[in-house]
């Protein structure tokens, strides 16, 4: 019994991410690609619902998955909110006005090497 709690609260812990990666920045030279495929950015998004610190928290685990997903480095390139998969605003995503429902901030990046 206990196995099957502990089971049960390790999915939830894991299947709760709440920062997704989008797209994975191109790394390496991929056979036939144009030269200029390993200039794609990678993007990650997350909901701006929720209390300051929440946000902040997924600001952090964002943070996080681009490093990890770089394997070290990173560089942010741009930043746009979205609702709806419209855009909002282009700002950073810090010290905004107005309610967050449905809101997501996007981010793009390229790693450095």
């Amino acid at each position: 019994m206990k196995t099957l709690v502990l089971i049960g609260m390790m999915a939830l812990i894991t299947g709760c991410s709440s920062v997704e990666l989008v797209r994975a920045p191109q790394r390496g030279n991929v056979d036939y690609a144009p030269v200029n495929d390993n200039e794609r950015a990678g993007v990650v998004k997350y909901s701006l619902e929720g209390s300051g610190s929440s946000v902040e928290d997924r600001r952090e685990e964002a943070y996080e998955k681009m490093h990890d997903t770089c394997e070290g480095d990173y560089r942010i390139t741009s930043q746009e909110v979205r609702k709806d998969g419209k855009l909002v605003r282009t700002d950073a995503g810090r010290g905004m006005v107005g309610p967050a429902d449905d809101q997501e901030l996007f981010i793009q990046f390229k790693c450095v090497k």
